[in-house]
């Protein structure tokens, strides 16, 4: 084995511990176990996983160089140099000097913008399934455990409430009620995509269809009604999507349409689990007691009738290092750093978001399946955006990088490394 190939497999294992729900504190460089939802003040989060994530891109953006048949750049270290310096640094500035946001909030601005400037993404066919493998391997076994975990606290699965599903034996799952359900239904949907990939065997598609069973249960014992919006409407676009694109080039893809028909006839049986379930039950009471939304709505016309009464605050933001509360990316982003500092921001990501598309023109397409795949996942962040941070949250943007990677370049991949590394060459 060439050292290009143990390098690969060493980045692919770090990748199975992005989607853990481990947090560790900034401040004393301990794990963070809690045993209530209170958190001492002065403790500073941050995903174990990110650790991971950060020391696999950079390793893997280092033999983008010396290994271009392993992996390739987003960025080359041009490039990479210009957008650091000509824009990032300019942001910088501004969010501290005008806006006078703290550093820590600058840091959540900007490191999902600096985790896509040194992504690199994997060429090489089995360095691609070993990432998939990897990603659901680690996240699996967790999420097999939590479940244990309340089987043992509440005796059965579904008389759990969102309470004990905060609790990883006896201990806390920092963010168990946003983010991490959020971070859950991002992985619901990698695993149906492997369930439906034609690239993956018999074996690897039955432990997909295991994977996306646990997940389903935790979301439902999770109790967040965001869920319901995006696991229905993600299975929704696959559904229109491949019937569309069945119609659009005058053949059927049969096997994903049996698989689509065998769910449809296991439906009742999967309405009578979500039925009985402690999502159903706190979905149907918030309904009759009129407050679906949390009072979210509420919230938004409430900060949208702040920014019209405060132009300044409106146009360069209010800075500060608290939680604003608007449980809305763009809300909160507005209240921070202003309207000025969201369009910056809005323009910096679009620029990465385009040199990712290029990036993926060279894989080639791997077909309809995938492209409605993409799709689902930017709804989810859709979703997620307008009922949490997201972007700014760094488990879910993490674990929304490792998605798009997953779906876009490694469970639907057909290019070979030689034929990506020639048509790189062209770009």
């Amino acid at each position: 084995m060439t050292y290009e190939r143990v390098g690969a497999v060493f980045i692919a294992g770090l990748w199975a511990f992005v989607a853990l729900p481990i947090f560790i504190d900034l401040a004393s460089f301990s794990l963070l176990l809690e045993k209530s939802f209170i958190i001492e003040r002065g403790k500073i989060p941050f995903p174990l996983g990110g650790a991971a994530f950060a020391v696999a891109v950079f390793l893997s953006y280092g033999m983008s160089f010396v290994a271009r048949n392993e992996f390739n750049a987003l960025l080359s270290p041009q490039q990479m140099v210009c957008f650091v310096v000509f824009a990032l640094l300019p942001f910088f500035i501004y969010t501290v000097l005008v806006s006078g946001l703290s550093l820590a909030r600058v840091a959540q601005l900007l490191l999902p913008l600096l985790a896509l400037c040194v992504l690199s993404v994997p060429a090489h066919a089995s360095t691609q399934k070993l990432l998939v493998l990897s990603v659901m391997a680690g996240s699996g076994a967790f999420y097999m455990l939590h479940v244990v975990s309340i089987i043992k606290h509440s005796g059965k699965l579904f008389s759990a409430d969102y309470f004990e599903f905060s609790f990883f034996f006896e201990y806390l799952i920092y963010q168990s009620l946003v983010t991490y359900p959020g971070v859950l239904s991002l992985y619901f949907f990698c695993g149906l995509a492997v369930l439906l990939s034609p690239r993956f065997g018999v074996l690897v598609r039955s432990l997909a269809g295991l994977y996306i069973s646990v997940i389903f249960s935790l979301l439902l014992i999770a109790s967040r009604r965001a869920s319901m919006l995006e696991i229905g409407g993600g299975i929704g676009i696959i559904f229109a999507g491949v019937v569309l694109a069945s119609l659009w080039k005058g053949r059927f893809f049969v096997s994903r349409i049996m698989l689509m028909m065998i769910a449809f006839v296991l439906s009742p049986l999967l309405l009578y689990f979500v039925k009985n379930s402690p999502l159903y039950q706190r979905a149907s009471n918030s309904y009759s007691a009129g407050r679906f939304d949390s009072g979210r709505l509420d919230i938004y016309s409430s900060a949208i009738a702040h920014f019209m009464d405060n132009p300044g605050l409106l146009i360069f933001g209010a800075g500060g290092s608290g939680a604003v509360g608007y449980h809305n990316f763009f809300l909160d982003t507005v209240y921070r750093i202003g309207l000025l500092g969201l369009c910056i921001y809005i323009s910096m990501l679009a620029y990465l978001i385009v040199k990712f598309y290029r990036l993926s023109k060279a894989f080639g397409s791997g077909g309809t399946l995938q492209n409605v795949m993409v799709v689902v996942v930017l709804y989810l962040l859709f979703i997620q955006t307008f009922v949490n941070t997201s972007i700014t949250q760094p488990y879910y943007a993490l674990n929304l990088l490792s998605a798009l990677l997953l779906v876009r370049f490694c469970i639907f991949g057909k290019k070979s490394s030689t034929s990506v590394s020639s048509r790189l060459a062209g770009l």
